[in-house]
């Protein structure tokens, strides 16, 4: 009987190898991978926004944005301005369509209306109220920033600006001139090394 029994266990064995050389040896499944839906980009907005358009393009040097229309919206709104990195609410004061003034705008129209800081394409123009223009914040240019040294030890104190110079009489002597500093050694021998 053991002889049988090691028998059975060896077949078993065997079995047990082949199916598993069988697994090993089929063509694993390929996996397809589904395409992923373009993302849409959508800016977070306040509670009260409705959006208006989005800018198609931006005109720098005359800070002028072209936006298509989606709701009607007339010169005197508050619009507010939304991107990936640009925020900003400013009162409309200025649009045009084809080189003419206008006061209003439908949907499907394509305005360029005037704004106050640089927008980009694709960023989403809301109709916003008192509050977002309010809560602007002030800009560098208009803030009074006292910049402190980053190393106050470091850096030399700030004395005060000269006075401006007399003109100098005729036969007066000319003021003591500091002393200049003396000119260092060339450390390196006048080696260069880089060949550009």
């Amino acid at each position: 009987m053991p002889k049988k029994k090691k028998a059975q266990k060896s077949a078993s064995k065997k079995a047990k190898k082949s199916t598993a050389r069988r697994k090993l040896s089929k063509p694993a499944k390929k996996i397809k991978k589904a395409k992923a839906a373009p993302k849409k980009i959508q800016a977070v907005k306040a509670p009260k926004e409705k959006l208006l358009g989005r800018v198609e393009h931006y005109f720098d040097k005359i800070m002028v944005a072209a936006v298509g229309v989606k709701a009607p919206f007339a010169v005197g709104d508050i619009l507010h301005i939304k991107g990936h990195t640009t925020d900003f609410a400013f009162r409309l004061e200025s649009m045009q369509i084809e080189h003419q003034n206008v006061t209003r705008v439908k949907k499907g129209d394509d305005v360029g209306i005037k704004v106050k800081a640089q927008a980009r394409e694709h960023d989403l123009v809301y109709l916003s109220d008192e509050k977002a223009l309010r809560a602007q914040p002030v800009s560098p240019a208009k803030a009074k920033v006292v910049q402190q040294p980053m190393f106050p030890a470091l850096d030399p104190p700030k004395t005060a600006p000269a006075a401006p110079a007399k003109p100098l009489q005729p036969g007066t002597a000319l003021p003591p001139q500091p002393a200049q500093p003396k000119p260092q050694a060339d450390t390196y021998n006048n080696k260069k090394f880089f060949s550009f």
